[in-house]
């Protein structure tokens, strides 16, 4: 059943990278006037969706902010380009700035707090969201 579910997410990214190769990143916006603008520069396309996994793109704009939230299955985040956030700890409210490169990957567990997340960086932040369903 691990065997299904890891060959299920390394398809899933390969399909996603085909995907957006052929999708440009949304442009740059101006700075949000107030936290319900910040919230509406974040966009999410579903690129595949069925029993075993949900695959989605987040688009972050320079300035967007992603709320806390808790984690609602395992997931695979794949970064599609460099990025600059700032992330505030949900448990202590501690601030730090965090780089990714284009191409690293982390994992996220089912039930963890999502930290609030704001893009500092100058550019959308891209990434793939490759969340597990059910496959274990």
């Amino acid at each position: 059943m691990k065997k299904i579910a890891i060959a299920a997410v390394l398809l899933s990214t390969a399909m996603a990278l085909w995907l957006l190769q052929y999708r440009s990143p949304a442009g740059m916006a101006a700075e949000p006037a107030s936290l319900d603008d910040a919230r509406a520069k974040v966009t999410h396309s579903a690129l595949l969706d069925n029993a075993r996994v949900e695959v989605i793109e987040r688009v972050m704009e320079p300035g967007a902010v992603r709320e806390t939230h808790i984690r609602p299955r395992d997931q695979v985040i794949v970064f599609l380009n460099d990025a600059e956030y700032e992330r505030i700890d949900p448990d202590t409210g501690e601030k730090t700035i965090r780089k990714r490169k284009a191409g690293d990957v982390i994992w996220h567990s089912r039930g963890e707090v999502a930290p609030q997340l704001t893009n500092v960086g100058k550019t959308p932040l891209r990434s793939l969201e490759i969340g597990l369903k059910g496959t274990y």
